[in-house]
């Protein structure tokens, strides 16, 4: 049951160019979150909230990283310490769970969700290897947030592997897929889906300004008919994705 609470901002910390770590104190929140879940967040001196994945939990505090993509996201970026925040979640649906192994691949900042997956599964002894791309070494989120043994690609080679995340992959997949990133990498994963034998998930990004399924303007269609990403989501089988 989602929570409609008042945050704590604990840290306000810099994680890369453009984007921050928020810790946040919201422990309802906290209990009840899964990867794959997101909040909605308030913005100082803005009327609508902003849609954010939930990157870990510790005990009752979130991890939101955040990179900035227009006006609310900057004034986020300028929150400090003990700042009050309202805050509604935890939103959508979650990552399934596999028993047999994973690949888990971020594009961007569609990473976060993919961090908390990738903890949860270590934690259970499953064996995955997570994937991350940007592109360039610049974006690459700090260390200090990532889980050890995730395995980095920048398009120009500044750091880790050169290429995009989807290069990491092997040519027949026989292991379920997780993947979050830009509309970009999901339509390449649409492309390249005759590679993956198993179960294929993905977190839509998309838009959103009540993030319940009242104002329906997160739709997206899918071969079952028109989605609410906040609602039906943002976790779909990539088969049933239509990308325009």
């Amino acid at each position: 049951m989602p929570l409609e609470i008042e945050s704590i901002v604990l840290e306000n910390l810099y994680a890369s160019e453009e984007t921050f770590a928020l810790r946040i104190f919201a422990p309802g929140i906290a209990k009840q979150a899964k990867p794959g879940q997101f909040v909605m967040l308030s913005v100082p001196g803005k009327f609508l909230r902003r849609p954010i994945s939930i990157a870990s939990v510790s005990g009752g505090r979130l991890t939101l990283l955040v990179r900035i993509a227009g006006k609310g996201t900057l004034e986020l970026s300028q929150v400090s310490r003990n700042t009050k925040l309202k805050m509604l979640g935890p939103l959508g649906n979650p990552f399934g769970i596999p028993t047999i192994g994973a690949f888990l691949v971020g594009g961007g900042i569609g990473v976060a969700p993919l961090i908390f997956f990738s903890n949860l599964l270590k934690s259970l002894n499953v064996e995955h290897r997570l994937l991350y791309g940007e592109k360039c070494g610049k974006y690459v989120i700090s260390q200090r947030f990532l889980p050890d043994g995730v395995e980095i690609f920048t398009e120009d080679g500044s750091k880790g592997t050169i290429g995009t995340v989807l290069s990491g992959l092997p040519n027949e997949v026989a292991t379920p897929v997780y993947g979050c990133g830009p509309g970009k990498m999901i339509e390449a994963m649409i492309q390249q889906s005759s590679k993956f034998i198993s179960t294929v998930e993905v977190s839509m990004e998309q838009r959103m300004a009540c993030g319940c399924g009242v104002c329906q303007g997160c739709a997206i269609e899918t071969k079952s008919g028109y989605k609410l990403v906040c609602k039906d989501g943002p976790i779909f089988p990539l088969h049933e994705i239509i990308t325009k």
